[in-house]
């Protein structure tokens, strides 16, 4: 894997937000950017927005990033930049519904009068968190290497999603809005959230702790209306200036998707790959109660990496880090960093077939190491992961890998 922006990677290893940069220009002026807008409180210090400029002057907008004033800024300094007028964004595509990507979609659109465009089962999810008034999932980072990017459940939403261990993004901060849930899970929410840290079999001392983390809202994913476009896996995007394809890449979130342009020969990845953490599987902001019991996000984002094969060459354009080349070697580190966590559980079963979610976890390893993480703010994301891969296991998973 290599970087293809040294702005970029040194802003990601290094620290700081990078500058707006022109990606490809097209023989008839259609310009592709990248643009870094800021991350509140996150080991990930921004997200990278595409910002197609067709010839017709039509501009369509990938993940806008957070909604903040510092995100605004950062989007008004980068059309001024591009020597364009925001008020000509004509489409708003947002890879998955995460506030780091999703956020200040709606005040675009309310600002330009901007198309909204996401996967059908990212909008169900939104719908779902709205009609139940709970909080959304947050996203954290995974405990299990300190460098994934990753979401506690109700644990801030400061990264791309992942498992629990001080990754990117760990502890994020609620940065404006109202939240899909309009402020705060209700009783119900709270006790649905006790229910699970129960089954997950968390001893008395941890349990009022980590309820409370489920039911904390602080996010801020407020849609006055659905999305105008619902997609669909092989969707060409109604756009003007290229043609993008849609790859559905569920298992970050159910909903995500991959853009394939296959003149440019680069494909934008969202959450699903990224270069400098290991994204989060199962982290769909409806998640409250770890998915339905039959479903397996870890299988779901495995088959989703093995459809990328066809890519491997292609130039990726991630939703956070820099842009890279080689794509099928991340993509295989990717998958083999999940299996090795489900071998892991696997071992953990294999001596104790009936083990708690708790026990299980406790027997891990974390960069931190379990006795810091139990006490801490990713405990919840921890948990989660676990089941997940308590549940890819039991259900074959290995066997299938």
């Amino acid at each position: 894997m290599r970087a293809l922006s040294e702005a970029q990677f040194r802003a990601a290893t290094e620290g700081g937000v990078p500058d707006p940069e022109q990606v490809d220009v097209r023989p008839d002026g259609t310009e592709l950017w990248s643009v870094a807008v800021p991350m509140p409180d996150s080991l990930l210090a921004y997200t990278l927005t595409a910002v197609l400029v067709a010839a017709s002057g039509e501009i369509t907008v990938v993940d806008p990033g957070w909604e903040t004033p510092e995100t605004h800024a950062h989007l008004d300094a980068a059309f001024a930049r591009i020597a364009r007028d925001p008020a000509d964004i004509a489409h708003i595509v947002v890879t998955h519904a995460h506030p780091d990507h999703l956020g200040s979609a709606e005040a675009l659109r309310r600002a330009t009068g901007a198309r909204l465009l996401m996967h059908e089962r990212e909008q169900l999810a939104v719908d779902r968190v709205r009609a139940l008034a709970v909080a959304p999932a947050g996203v954290g980072g995974d405990p299990a290497t300190g460098g994934e990017v990753g979401g506690a459940v109700g644990v801030g939403a400061g990264g791309a999603g992942g498992e629990a261990d001080g990754g990117a993004g760990g502890g994020g901060a609620g940065g404006g809005g109202a939240g899909v849930a309009g402020g705060g899970a209700g009783g119900e929410a709270r006790a649905a959230a006790a229910a699970v840290v129960a089954r997950w079999g968390v001893p008395d001392a941890e349990r009022e702790g980590l309820t409370a983390q489920f039911a904390r809202s602080r996010s801020n994913l407020t849609l006055a209306q659905p999305a105008e476009v619902l997609l669909h896996d092989g969707d060409v995007l109604p756009i003007d200036g290229a043609v993008w394809r849609v790859l559905h890449s569920p298992g970050h979130t159910s909903g995500h998707i991959c853009l394939i342009d296959d003149e440019r020969r680069l494909i934008l990845t969202g959450d699903h790959v990224l270069p400098t953490v290991f994204p989060g599987v199962g982290l769909g902001i409806d998640r409250r109660l770890g998915g339905a019991e039959d479903d397996d996000p870890i299988a779901e984002y495995l088959a989703a990496l093995e459809r990328l094969v066809p890519y491997d060459d292609y130039d990726a354009l991630p939703g956070h880090g820099y842009r890279f080349t080689g794509l099928g070697e991340r993509r295989r580190a990717t998958a083999e960093h999940l299996l090795k966590r489900a071998r892991e559980v696997g071992a953990v079963l294999a001596r104790e077939p009936d083990a708690s979610i708790w026990r299980i976890a406790a027997q891990l390893s974390w960069s931190a190491g379990w006795d810091r993480l139990s006490g801490g703010p990713m405990l919840a994301s921890a948990l989660l992961q676990t089941g997940l891969h308590v549940r890819f296991v039991r259900g074959g998973g290995l066997a299938r890998g």
